[in-house]
């Protein structure tokens, strides 16, 4: 039973993450095109924030699975080192994961959110960040839903 919560809690906490990964995304194409977006720069900042802090997350989780080779890592809940292996994984999926955001670690991407960079390699990051999340959440589904 306390399986299927943890699967609960990261079906949640990943929907939110993929809906702020989009409310940037929106943001950011209509920015680049000289168009305003209807999300208020608070919801702006704070999508910021999140994702931010996600990604911070994420890269010391990488780190870790990469420094450990295989060893099992500590103090996080099975479906955010989950999650964290299948960006490893994904890292040497090259034909579908492109971005910068795959070529190492997310550090860049971090680092473009910090500086305010608003280009095509954040989006394409984003956007492939989206997708890894969207696969999450649909193991996250299967496994609290069932096969229907």
């Amino acid at each position: 039973m306390e399986t299927k919560w943890l699967t609960v809690q990261s079906f949640q906490r990943n929907q939110n993450l993929l809906e702020l990964i989009n409310n940037l995304l929106i943001h950011f194409k209509l920015e680049m095109d000289g168009h305003d977006s209807s999300f208020s720069e608070e919801e702006i900042k704070e999508a910021e924030k999140k994702i931010k802090a996600f990604l911070e997350k994420l890269t010391s989780l990488v780190k870790s699975l990469e420094d450990k080779k295989g060893e099992p890592l500590t103090g996080t809940d099975y479906r955010l080192r989950n999650l964290a292996r299948n960006f490893v994984d994904a890292k040497s999926k090259r034909k579908k994961y492109k971005s910068v955001l795959f070529k190492a670690s997310p550090e860049p991407v971090l680092e473009m959110l910090q500086n305010n960079v608003r280009d095509k390699n954040l989006i394409d990051s984003l956007t492939e960040l989206r997708t890894l999340v969207e696969e999450h959440i649909s193991a996250d589904s299967s496994e609290i839903f069932g096969q229907l």
